[in-house]
C-alpha cells in the first residue's frame, strides 16, 4: 500500500479522537498518556516515561497497524494496482503513474 501524507493525515485526523487518560487504579495519575481512540476503542497512546533516577526519560508511542491500516483502506477510496500485488491510493495514483508509466 502506497500512500501520500496529506491523504494519511487527513483520514487519521478526522478518523481519531484524540484525548487524555484517565486513572484506573489506585496510585495511577489522570493525563499521564495521550490516547487515540476510534468508535471509543483505544488504538494507540503516547506517553512520557520517567521510570527511574537511573534510566532517560523516554517517549513510549504505540498505535495497532491492522486497526490503523483498514480505517485508511475503507477511508481513501481511489485505488490503483501499480505493480503486481502493490497497489497505490489516494494521491499517490497521479503522482506514481506518472514516474512508473515512462
Amino acid at each position: 500500500m502506497l500512500l501520500i501524507v496529506k491523504d494519511v493525515v487527513k483520514v487519521l485526523s478526522e478518523k481519531i479522537s484524540v484525548e487524555n487518560s484517565k486513572a484506573r487504579q489506585l496510585g495511577q495519575i489522570d493525563d499521564q498518556k495521550v490516547v487515540f481512540k476510534v468508535d471509543k476503542r483505544t488504538i494507540g497512546e503516547i506517553e512520557m516515561r520517567n521510570d527511574s533516577d537511573v534510566h532517560y526519560r523516554e517517549v513510549k508511542f504505540w498505535l495497532n497497524k491492522d486497526k490503523t491500516f483498514k480505517i485508511l483502506q475503507e477511508n481513501i477510496q481511489n485505488r490503483s494496482l501499480l505493480k503486481e500485488n502493490v497497489f497505490i491510493y489516494g494521491e499517490s495514483i497521479k503522482k506514481l503513474k506518472k514516474i512508473y508509466n515512462k
